[in-house]
């Protein structure tokens, strides 16, 4: 390699090239002599014209100057130029690489690969050593790895290999392992290039002293924003996000997305900083619906990529259950102080989603625990309703009182005593008695239980069959206070005390929200937390990129009560129980001071350009022009100017391509969301079209009804924005063109409809012509042009969806503007590896597929009529060819 004036040569041996430039000059003064007019004369005088060659006596100086600079992007292109090139210090020496490779250099990682690849591109040819030093330990609490000299061979490979840690970086421990190094090194001198995070240590002036030490130091920051999510915090019945920054006075937008376990969006906040601002503080409110699969919370930053700091995982503490509180007749009380379900709403409101009604009702939604505070006794049918959901995982939790302890009533963890037992009354020999400490394997294990609550009056179990019960509470008399069974996959659980203040303290007191708490974590899809000092089997591990990747069994474990000696991750097996996220360590959440002996420079863009390209192509467009200008001097001007046009118009695209294959397209509404969104549903359309029928169809594109071409699309799938612009006329027009013509559009009010009666849609088509509409009759194509639907729902399910009246006359019947409410395109849209964007609501999955197929129907639709209304004949045409044979 070869370094002048900036430039790094790759290969400089092309350069010797410039010693035949002046040999060349008179090779670069040629140019033909003009052309001769003749008058064409008899043949015979032809004989006596002269026959010598000319050649013009004198080429115009910027002929010359033009051929000499093509020849000079020829040559020097060859040598392959390079600007920018990383350019350590310290002439033939070793150069010391210290990376910080922790999680906060994930959100610029490639840059960092481009500058070590640079590096060892330049430091090759030259035979010089590299050593490299990554300051972030090989494993949670582990040591740095010690530095390593790596060969000329292997160095590129290393280095590819490298990827951040999910974990912060030790910078003291570098430290220290470099001077350990460093003792079987005495005469080691080099140049530092240190590849930072941006981020300061505690104490990082033993590492800075020590590169100085060695030579030259050039330190690298990071200029794209570090954002760190911080632990949300229950705010209501919301969640409140926070995030910081380092110091920055430009204001930043960062978006917040609520995802499930499969990653799909559920619901996006953004948080916005201020100029100078280091904090942005958002609460997050999604439907109860949603709420409960709610698994991770993702930040995403423009121009940083996601990081481990930038993801929160979210255990089954953090999701609102839903609780049914069932009320029955003449159960109501004038006064909440004497309402059981108020003191159980008090304590389950803002941390789970409580739904208060009769036992019917609820039954007709899912619940994760119901609770029957001292019912009346319920018909066989209705016990074995319930004795069925409890098997198919449900807790029913019950409470104690008089109606109970009058007749005890199925079900029942365990067999009653008749009545009930006083304690502290005045024929009582005993007091008011506490609770004991709870059982190390019950859900209730780690509770403080105050010393100030009584319990005044209990039902008692029958000592045999405690036997075959579980008791999670107890009095200090040892007389259980709650028991549970286990029955299939569910629990039965008594309280064998009122839900209300009659009886205990217990309802009045903190301990009674946790205990209520606990409760709802044992529902569906939920299991009892682990046990301090219970060892958990890592199910997935997060990198340095947030992103979680599976493990094999045995990898990596968890300690409960230990987090901080875990890597990130989800633990449990078979089913995840525990998440370790990123610690959160406010005071190493600092910019890096840089040490005043170094040389700072950015990552701002690719260290090493090459420039070989460039040349190449200004000399192809030198020679075209003096391609041109030679024919213009010899007076084919017009030959000159067609050459100078030639190429660019066989470069410029053929309009008729587009025409060639069938591809679906999305209106733009000027809402950038909107339109992400319509681009990724078409996207997941077109995707799942191809890969359950035999039709192929290209990218689908945006499209502007104003200026582009609709008939190049058979179908259009046109969003309804929150606030929509008319059309003008001559748009219009052009719409209903292309609808006289067999086109198809969609409109989506994306739940818009419902709210304003259609008005917003009335106010986009206000000068459109639209065929008058119908609700979808029964037995329309729609519903069976390739899959039998009876509902058309998307990311919602309002049921309402308008069909064109068929008219014989037009299109053969063919409905060309088909109008509905429920997002298609939320539905149908995917990410770059197929995964769902976004949660459809209330079916789930099931409406997700709903969707596609009927988007898979639209499409056929569109591109075959309606082909298959042809069948409702079937019978008559099936007739008509047997009486011909």
């Amino acid at each position: 390699m070869l370094s002048v004036l900036g430039f790094t040569f790759a290969a400089p041996w092309a350069l010797v090239a410039l010693i035949a430039v002046p040999l060349l000059l008179p090779l670069l003064r040629l140019m033909p002599p003009p052309a001769r007019e003749l008058r064409f004369p008899a043949i015979r005088f032809l004989f006596g014209l002269p026959g010598t060659e000319e050649t013009s006596a004198r080429t115009p100086w910027w002929l010359v100057l033009l051929r000499l600079l093509l020849l000079l992007c020829l040559i020097i292109g060859a040598a392959r130029p390079l600007l920018g090139s990383l350019d350590p210090e310290g002439g033939q020496g070793p150069v010391l690489l210290v990376v910080d490779d922790g999680w906060a250099a994930a959100r610029n990682w490639p840059a960092r690969q481009r500058m070590m690849s640079d590096l060892v591109s330049r430091l090759e040819p030259q035979g010089r050593a590299l050593v490299l030093l990554t300051t972030a330990p090989a494993k949670v609490g582990g040591d740095v790895p010690a530095p390593r000299r790596l060969t000329p061979g292997g160095a590129r490979q290393t280095l590819k290999d490298l990827q951040p840690h999910p974990w912060p970086t030790d910078r003291a421990g570098a430290s220290d392992q470099l001077t350990q190094w460093l003792v079987d090194q005495p005469d080691f001198k080099a140049d530092t290039v240190w590849l930072s995070d941006s981020l300061q240590e505690e104490d990082p002036k033993s590492l800075v002293e020590l590169l100085s030490s060695l030579g030259e130091v050039s330190l690298h920051r990071d200029g794209v924003p570090l954002v760190r999510l911080l632990p949300p915090e229950r705010d209501g019945d919301g969640l409140r996000l926070a995030a910081r920054r380092l110091a920055d006075n430009e204001s930043i937008t960062a978006r917040v997305q609520l995802r499930d376990g499969a990653g799909t969006l559920l619901d996006r906040i953004d948080l916005t900083f201020a100029p100078g601002e280091s904090d942005a503080v958002a609460t997050a409110r999604p439907p109860a619906e949603l709420a409960r699969q709610l698994a991770r919370l993702d930040l995403a930053v423009d121009g940083a990529a996601r990081t481990v700091g930038g993801l929160y995982l979210l255990d089954d503490s953090w999701r609102r259950h839903p609780v049914g509180l069932a009320t029955f007749d003449g159960d109501g009380s004038a006064s909440r102080v004497l309402d059981p379900l108020h003191y159980l709403s008090r304590a389950l409101d803002g941390t789970e989603d409580v739904r208060r009604g009769p036992l019917n009702d609820l039954r007709q939604r899912p619940l994760a625990l119901l609770v029957l505070a001292d019912p009346p006794p319920l018909s066989d049918a209705r016990l074995a309703d319930l004795n069925g959901w409890i098997r198919q995982g449900g807790v029913l939790l019950r409470f104690a009182g008089p109606r109970l302890a009058d007749a005890p009533s199925l079900p029942l963890p365990v067999d009653l005593r008749a009545g009930d037992r006083l304690l502290g009354g005045k024929l009582s020999w005993t007091k008011p008695l506490s609770l004991a400490a709870f059982p190390d394997d019950g859900p209730f294990a780690g509770l403080a239980v105050p010393s100030d609550i009584k319990v005044r009056r209990q039902v008692l179990a029958r000592p045999e069959s405690v036997l075959l019960a579980r008791v999670w509470a107890r009095l200090k008399d040892g007389t259980p206070l709650v028991t549970a069974r286990r029955q299939g996959r569910g629990w039965l659980v008594l309280f064998h005390t009122t839900a209300d203040p009659r009886w205990s303290d217990l309802p009045l007191s903190g301990l009674f929200v946790e205990m209520m708490r606990r409760m709802a974590r044992l529902g569906p899809g939920t299991a009892a937390a682990p046990q301090n000092g219970e060892q958990l089997s890592a199910a997935t591990l997060l990198n340095g990129f947030g992103q979680l990747t599976d493990v094999a069994p045995g990898t990596a474990t968890l300690i409960m009560g230990e987090p901080e000696a875990a890597a990130p991750g989800l633990y449990g097996r078979p089913h995840p129980l525990a998440v370790v996220n990123l610690s959160w360590d406010e005071d190493r959440f600092r910019g890096l001071e840089p040490p005043a002996t170094a040389r700072l420079a950015g990552y701002g863009s690719e260290p090493a350009r090459d420039l070989s390209g460039v040349l190449w192509t200004a000399a192809m467009v030198l020679l075209l022009i003096d391609m041109t200008l030679s024919l213009w001097a010899r007076g084919l001007a017009v030959a000159g100017v067609m050459l100078l046009f030639a190429v660019p118009a066989m470069a410029a695209p053929d309009p008729s391509a587009l025409a060639n294959q069938q591809r679906l397209g999305y209106v733009v509404s000027g809402d950038a969301q909107v339109d992400e969104t319509a681009k990724a549903g078409m996207n997941g359309l077109t995707w799942m079209v191809m890969r359950r029928t035999s039709v192929q169809l290209a990218e689908p594109l945006m499209v502007n009804p104003a200026t582009d071409d609709l008939a190049l699309f058979p179908l259009i799938y046109w969003p309804l924005p929150a606030s929509p612009t008319p059309l003008n006329a001559e748009t219009a027009r052009r719409v209903e063109g292309y609808l006289r013509r067999g086109g198809l559009i969609l409109f989506d009010g994306r739940g818009l409809l419902a709210r304003d009666s259609g008005e917003r849609l009335r106010r986009l088509t206000g000068p459109l012509r639209v065929p008058r509409l119908m609700s979808l009759p029964a037995g329309h194509v729609l519903g069976r042009s390739f899959y039998l639907l009876q509902t058309f729902p998307g990311r919602l399910d309002s049921g309402a969806l308008w069909v064109e009246r068929p008219d014989q006359r037009t299109n053969d019947g063919v409905a060309t503007v088909i109008v509905g409410d429920n997002d298609w395109a939320a539905a149908w849209a995917v990410d770059e590896t197929l995964r769902p964007l976004h949660a459809v609501s209330p079916g789930g999955e099931r409406q997700r597929e709903l969707a596609f197929r009927f988007g898979i129907n639209l499409v056929m639709v569109a591109l075959t009529g309606n082909y298959k209304g042809d069948q409702v004949h079937l019978d008559a045409i099936l007739e008509r060819l047997s009486d011909d044979w």
